[in-house]
């Protein structure tokens, strides 16, 4: 009978241990597996994760990875493979422990039971071989029961990922030098080799990069610049759908939370491309010509280009032209349009508020403030004609500033396209001009000398009482073309229009973002009216007037710079601007101060606390520019400002020193980036 109670005693303790007690501790492991990975093959440099799955034995727990009071949070790192761990492992939502003893001390901590899948971010390293490619991670773990903990240990667990060849790296060498780089295509077959008016045949084009460059599939990502194909010769017309093979995708998190992915192809590709065989297509042999718009990329990234492919197929006789696609244009039938795309979808009234908000912004850019001293001086200048003539004259100026806003934004437009507005701001001959304006402007708010209009002139236009209205609108085109130059960067979407022939839209568009322009500088052109009245005006409004003189000064050096940048002078540096800037500022607070006068001010009044202020400030100004001259980095100005330096360079922080090491050239920075295996930097200026 004994061996028959010896297995009834074993039979009870299994159930009771399959009902839920706890696994002893000799008995205690951690089971753990990666389950899977996501995406299951990626490029090198780019990130996977990896699903790691833990078995807890009944009654144990581990802990979270958040550090409580007691506990060792898990923590995971690689120990082969080319990968590290990122930031932003995630856990399933632990369970939270807290217990107060008597003696006051509180005891709290996250952890798991059961099981548990982490999902642990690996960044695939650059240089990572292409390829099946196994990686094994080390889990560091601690083990415990509500009685007892197990020490703290660790766990292997591994896994195979696919990974491709990196983006910019393609199989069998290095890329290929940046200025021999390029793509190549032709047309390998067009089906059915014979078709009618009105039917659509399918080309596939093969295009093909250079060793190590790749571009982009069809596919908006979140940089580069998708592919497209457009017919420029030929009776075709690029039709809907056009197919891509399975393009390899990039996709990574950086350490800023920014999600940078794309699809691209390298080092070639067949695309499948529909014509459609239009109205114009006569019976016979038939040429044509695609252009394939696109991107290269290694390492860097080269300009957008256009490829021009030849092609020829039979047309036979009959067949009925198909009218256009609704809603389709010649190569911009890649995919689907996006909502937003045209400025048109979101209806009249947004588009007004967005030309309305776009004005806003540009009423803060440089090229904007400078005119308010000059608004100022011209208006004070102005004789009497009571409370008529002032809003008269300050309506001219807003009107002037609008016609003549209006009128280069569609001259512009019509002449020079999509980059006309940024043309015009670049233009070396633009920038000198509004460098002179604003220095001439200077002397005469010092009081060197006035400006007015020719004398023939002003006696005609005298004898008829509309000189000051001439000159009120001359003031307005000045301010239109300095405005201008600044606003390129927020008059894409009323330039587009434009080039579209939307021409009612975009001179809306132009009138309202130039009468928001206006408004402030026509409130601005009564204000002096108010000040003349004020007594003993005259003092204190030309020490106004020969301090905004100096402001005058300093904004003239960034547009000299623009023309310097645009002329490749290399005359004007970031040390001159500075020095000017700050000779500015200082001279503008010793006036201020009233250590000098000038020939038309009143003799030096005691110093008044705003003045004092004033002078304060302009030091301030002063000291926070020349601290640039000593190589301080002036944060948001430096965007106003020339490049400090032509030579590419490399911080090295050691010992809380910084080291400086200058570099010779592109392709020197390149090899010590990757040797140092640190990012590189590429620093680029746009003219103006």
């Amino acid at each position: 009978m004994r061996p028959l109670t010896l297995l009834a005693v074993l039979a009870l303790a299994g159930f009771a241990f399959a009902q839920g007690d706890e696994v002893p501790p000799e008995l205690a492991n951690l089971q753990g597996k990666i389950a899977s990975f996501v995406p299951a093959e990626a490029p090198a440099g780019s990130t996977v994760t990896a699903k790691v799955e833990f078995e807890i034995p009944q009654g144990w727990h581990i802990y979270g990875m958040t550090r409580g009071t007691s506990g060792v949070p898990t923590a995971f790192t690689v120990v082969s493979g080319p990968f590290k761990v990122g930031a932003g492992v995630k856990e399933p939502t632990p369970k939270e422990h807290y217990e107060k003893y008597e003696n006051g001390v509180e005891e709290k901590f996250p952890y798991h039971t059961g099981t548990v899948v982490f999902e642990v971010p690996l960044e695939v390293k650059a240089d990572a071989v292409a390829g099946e490619t196994a990686v094994e991670l080390s889990v560091h773990y601690m083990m415990c029961t509500d009685a007892m903990c197990l020490d703290e240990t660790d766990l292997k667990v591994a896994g195979k990922v696919k990974i491709l060849a990196a983006s910019g790296h393609g199989v069998g060498g290095d890329p290929v030098d940046p200025k021999k780089a390029k793509l190549e295509g032709r047309i390998l077959s067009v089906e059915p080799a014979e078709a009618k008016m009105g039917d659509t045949v399918i080309a596939k084009v093969e295009l093909k990069a250079s060793q190590g460059w790749h571009f982009y599939g069809l596919k908006q990502g979140t940089s580069g610049v998708p592919t497209v194909f457009k017919s420029t010769a030929g009776p075709f017309q690029v039709g809907e759908g056009v197919k891509e093979p399975k393009p390899q995708h990039f996709s990574t998190v950086y350490g800023n939370g920014v999600k940078e992915e794309y699809d691209f192809h390298e080092p070639s590709a067949v695309f499948e491309v529909p014509l459609l065989v239009t109205g114009e297509a006569k019976p016979g042999e038939a040429p044509f010509e695609l252009t394939a718009h696109y991107m290269l990329c290694s390492d860097v990234c080269l300009q957008p280009a256009d490829l021009k492919i030849a092609g020829r197929m039979r047309i036979a006789a009959g067949g009925v032209a198909k009218p256009p696609t609704p809603g389709v244009t010649d190569g911009a039938s890649n995919a689907p349009p996006k909502k937003g795309e045209s400025p048109k979808k979101d209806g009249f009234v947004a588009f007004i508020i967005a030309a309305i908000g776009t004005g806003l912004v540009m009423l803060i850019t440089p090229c904007v403030f400078p005119m308010i001293p000059i608004t100022i001086s011209f208006f004070t200048k102005q004789s009497g004609g009571g409370r008529r003539g002032s809003v008269v004259l300050a309506g001219a100026y807003g009107l002037g500033i609008m016609v003549s806003y209006t009128a280069i934004g569609v001259i512009v437009s019509a002449v020079l396209g999509l980059a006309g507005a940024n043309q015009f701001a670049q233009n070396g001959w633009v920038n000198a001009v509004i460098t002179s304006m604003f220095v001439i402007f200077a002397f005469s708010l010092f009081g060197w000398f006035e400006l007015a209009l020719p004398g023939f002139i002003t006696d005609r236009l005298s004898a008829q009482g509309k000189s000051g209205i001439i000159g009120a609108l001359l003031l307005g085109l000045t301010f239109a073309i300095t405005a201008f130059t600044c606003g390129a960067p927020f008059l894409g979407t009323l330039i587009l229009l434009s080039v579209q022939g939307d021409w009612t839209w975009a001179i809306f568009g132009f009138i309202a973002l130039s009468g928001t322009l206006a408004v402030p500088f026509f409130l601005l052109g009564l204000f002096p009216q108010l000040l003349k009245k004020m007594p003993r005006s005259g003092g204190w409004l030309n020490s106004v007037k020969v301090v905004m003189g100096f402001v005058e000064l300093a904004a003239a050096c960034k547009f000299l710079a623009n023309a310097d940048v645009y002329w490749n002078w290399n005359f004007v540096s970031r040390s001159g601007v500075l020095a000017v800037w700050t000779g500015c500022g200082f001279a503008a607070a010793l006036y201020i101060l009233n250590l000098f006068r000038l020939e038309n001010d009143d003799p030096a009044p005691h110093l008044s606390v705003p003045r004092m202020l004033w002078g304060v400030v302009f030091l301030s100004i002063s000291a926070f520019t020349a601290s640039g001259l000593a190589g301080r980095h002036l944060g948001i100005v430096e965007a106003f400002l020339p490049l400090p330096e032509e030579k590419p360079w490399v911080w090295e922080m050691t010992g809380g020193a910084a080291k400086q090491e200058e570099l010779s050239g592109y392709s020197e920075t390149l090899a010590a980036a990757k040797e140092q295996r640190k990012p590189a930097f590429l620093e680029f200026t746009a003219f103006s």
